[in-house]
């Protein structure tokens, strides 16, 4: 699953006056069933119908899997990587109850760690998951993606650029637009060689009942595939293209 938007420079948040947001337009968000190479090629075309060519800066946010990150060299080499923030929040969580035992004791180890890597401090991050409960699978993961994504993780050289540092739209659109549909009644998607349920779109030449010979997008926006509201295709929104 992917999405791409246009943001526009950070301002101070309506209920939060004492924080900064970016606020993310003309999202679009897509799903397929299929493996990373095509689906990146996938992400590109919408990337570049979206005018990311011509963007001010390009942004590509994952939550640290390495296979997220051979795509964006691939398809878009001039971005900035970034790690998802609130997907290494979640993982100091999930390491520091490994760490406390599932106590109460987590959140005083938890947010020290969190407030560290807010502001880019990832030495006493790693030193701090060096522990004797470091075996335990949640810190390992912590470990490793800390480890291998610190180039990824300048947070306070993000912010100071005004960058998104979440990916919130995906997020908003994996619940609003993927998980709704697919909950609805008769909302069910077949598998690559899985029989194709009749009334759903089918491939050219494959009738209702035989194997599907692909595997069939999830479900996607409406605008996916349209241009962003008052830009024709080969023009450039503005602001920063993620």
């Amino acid at each position: 699953m992917g999405a791409a938007d246009t943001t526009t420079p950070s301002r101070p948040s309506p209920n939060r006056p004492e924080t900064l947001e970016v606020p993310a337009q003309d999202l679009s968000v897509g799903a397929d069933l299929s493996a990373a190479e095509p689906f990146g090629r996938l992400l590109w075309l919408e990337a570049d119908r979206r005018g990311v060519t011509q963007a001010n800066a390009v942004v590509v946010i994952g939550d640290g899997a390495d296979w997220i990150w051979r795509l964006a060299a691939e398809h878009f080499p001039a971005a900035t990587q970034m790690v998802d923030w609130d997907h290494a929040r979640q993982c100091l969580w999930n390491a520091a109850y490994a760490i406390s035992g599932q106590t109460e004791l987590a959140p005083h180890w938890a947010k020290p760690a969190r407030d560290a890597r807010w502001h880019a401090r990832l030495t006493p991050v790693l030193a701090t998951l060096d522990t004797p409960r470091s075996k335990a699978e949640p810190v390992q993961q912590a470990l490793t993606d800390f480890t291998t994504n610190q180039p990824r993780m300048p947070s306070d050289q993000y912010r100071a650029r005004g960058l998104p540092i979440g990916s919130g739209s995906i997020q908003s659109g994996g619940k609003h637009v993927i998980a709704q549909r697919l909950n609805l009644a008769g909302m069910r998607c077949p598998l690559r060689g899985s029989p194709c349920p009749e009334g759903y779109p089918l491939p050219r030449g494959v009738r209702p009942g035989e194997p599907c010979p692909v595997g069939h997008p999830v479900a996607s926006t409406g605008t996916l595939g349209q241009p962003p509201q008052g830009l024709r295709p080969g023009t450039a929104p503005q602001g920063e293209a993620r």
